[in-house]
């Protein structure tokens, strides 16, 4: 079975030749999207390639398998929704149908954004001699008191061993899974996208800030889907609730694995951080 699923998203996330350059998503907008986006999480876009700029490869090679991976996901969940769908007809909840339609949309705008950058991407490697070694952060560097926040900094009784009594594993491994789906080919073996991939500082620190969004984004998902709660439970639609429990478990779990990241790593980047609020790799 998971052979067939592999096989089937390596050939559905093939870029076909009309998508390849990149420019029709240009012309329908989804270059301004991707970066709209961009800003609104503090990431670095992927240029349009150009003969006099360079691109550092590693930057490039993180982009992509975060783009597969990403499209996979947002794959995923647009099926979820589809089935939510399915289930609002069966129960005549008509608004619930359009609000599952509305929130479909969110996730399948990001497949667009994905394809563009992979097109821009396959475009840079077709020029390795352009292509350098150097480290680019996807979000700039934060001083102690951008690292300390109310809500995001761990609480005393945060620690790795808290969460593994609430089996993160059993995300982390659903993750690992998503991951191989999401390769080019079975013989890529790329980590995981929520694997430390590096120590340095300033990786742990960009690695940190992406915890905080991630987080962020799965507390959008837990407070969206309360309506369908909510409207399934007033019509007694019971199996409607228990597929309910599928992505409830993906966004609560996904939050307690960012958690539990932050509780390995916080203390380690607030320590390090010398007096002049920057993040000192000495």
């Amino acid at each position: 079975m998971n052979e067939l699923l592999a096989k089937f998203f390596r050939h559905y996330m093939r870029l076909t030749p009309w998508e390849r350059s990149g420019r029709i998503y240009e012309w329908i907008g989804i270059a301004k999207l991707d970066r709209f986006l961009a800003g609104l999480f503090g990431a670095t876009v992927v240029p349009r390639y150009k003969p006099e700029l360079t691109a550092s490869r590693n930057f490039l090679s993180d982009q992509y398998h975060r783009g597969r991976y990403s499209e996979v996901v947002n794959f995923i969940c647009f099926v979820i929704y589809l089935v939510i769908m399915a289930f609002s007809l069966v129960h005549h909840l008509t608004w619930a149908f359009w609000y599952a339609v509305l929130l479909s949309l969110t996730h399948l705008q990001v497949i667009p954004v994905e394809r563009y950058k992979r097109a821009l991407i396959s475009e840079w490697m077709q020029h390795p001699d352009q292509l350098t070694d150097e480290e680019i952060p996807i979000r700039p560097r934060r001083n102690p008191e951008q690292l300390k926040h109310w809500f995001y900094s761990p609480r005393p009784f945060e620690s790795e061993k808290f969460y593994d009594k609430l089996v993160v594993d059993s995300y982390r491994r659903f993750v690992s899974w998503l991951t191989y789906m999401s390769q080019a080919e079975s013989r890529d073996n790329a980590p995981p996208v929520n694997a430390l991939k590096k120590r340095s500082l300033e990786y742990l620190d960009d690695f940190e800030a992406g915890t905080r969004q991630s987080e962020a984004i799965h507390w959008i998902g837990i407070l969206e889907h309360i309506p369908f709660y909510v409207a399934f439970v007033n019509v007694q639609a019971w199996a409607a609730l228990v597929w309910m429990i599928w992505p409830f478990y993906l966004n609560l779990w996904a939050i307690f694995l960012q958690r539990q990241h932050r509780a390995r790593i916080m203390r380690l980047l607030l320590k390090r951080a010398d007096s002049s609020g920057s993040l000192n790799p000495a």
